[in-house]
């Protein structure tokens, strides 16, 4: 992926959201986009995923977004950090991404979790085989 400019980009959020998005679907995640009409939660992530068993969700912003009145310095809102707290606090993962750098680094963590998983994924399908089978 080539680079996004300097912090001064004006890009807007959409662009990263394509980046988020285009570098899910060269993994195969199953991706979830909500789109906000002001019903339902507020504060839900730009994105839920699931990559080889891993649940996650990401949240995107602009790469110069500042804090403004009311938010983090990261433009996070305190419902949007209150759910990726509440993702991460289930065992799940959760990211806020500015730029391309911060989605190569997700990728490359999930690439990693996932090849460490791979023997507990055999462990739980026997398990749940016997569950789904016979039983516990």
């Amino acid at each position: 992926m080539s680079r996004l400019p300097n912090a001064g980009d004006m890009r807007p959020e959409s662009v990263i959201k394509k980046l988020v998005k285009a570098m899910l679907t060269e993994l195969g995640a199953w991706q979830y986009w909500p789109v906000s009409n002001g019903m339902g939660k507020h504060g839900i992530p730009d994105c839920i995923f699931c990559y080889e068993g891993l649940f996650g969700a990401i949240e995107t912003k602009r790469p110069n977004k500042k804090g403004t009145l009311g938010r983090s310095p990261g433009g996070v809102s305190p419902l949007q950090q209150g759910n990726i707290s509440g993702i991460k606090a289930a065992g799940g993962l959760a990211v806020v991404v500015y730029d391309e750098r911060d989605i190569d680094e997700v990728r490359r963590a999930l690439l990693y979790s996932a090849d460490a998983l791979d023997q507990e994924r055999v462990e739980m399908s026997l398990l749940w085989s016997r569950v789904c089978n016979h039983g516990l």
